[in-house]
């Protein structure tokens, strides 16, 4: 039997993940906190198949929202997914648009985000209504329960 949890926290020098997360590949939670240099999930997300809940946050650097960044394409498995304090997040994640069984997605703190998911897509979404979600959208669009 492996790890099943793991956090990843208050590394900021952190510039990619070390590719022996790969080999976790029974990963069900895992947490990346207060890596602000942390630029990429890739290569090791593609290897996490069986990961069931994510989250990240306060991660200055990381760019979600890249071009042919596909990190959970085949992840059926992926529940609850947390993304907070990314500045560079502008988008969500293309790959996002593939995990429409999540039941729980959960944003907070993405002052640059400039759109949102549509309430039919995922089971639950939560915006967090104390924080700075979507900066350059009206206060109705994102302080919403789905």
């Amino acid at each position: 039997m492996g790890t099943s949890w793991l956090v990843i926290g208050n590394i900021p020098k952190l510039v990619s993940l070390p590719l022996g997360l790969q080999h976790l590949f029974r990963l069900k939670t895992l947490g990346i906190h207060e890596c602000h240099g942390l630029r990429s999930l890739l290569p090791v997300f593609q290897h996490l198949s069986f990961l069931e809940e994510f989250s990240i946050s306060n991660c200055k650097e990381l760019e979600l929202s890249a071009p042919n960044f596909q990190i959970f394409q085949d992840h059926t498995s992926l529940r609850s997914l947390a993304l907070a304090k990314i500045p560079k997040c502008r988008h969500l994640p293309e790959w996002l648009q593939h995990q429409t069984n999540l039941p729980r997605l959960i944003l907070c703190d993405l002052p640059n985000l400039t759109s949102l998911p549509d309430d039919n897509q995922f089971g639950r979404v939560l915006y967090e209504t104390n924080s700075s979600v979507g900066g350059k959208m009206s206060e109705g669009d994102w302080c919403r329960l789905a």
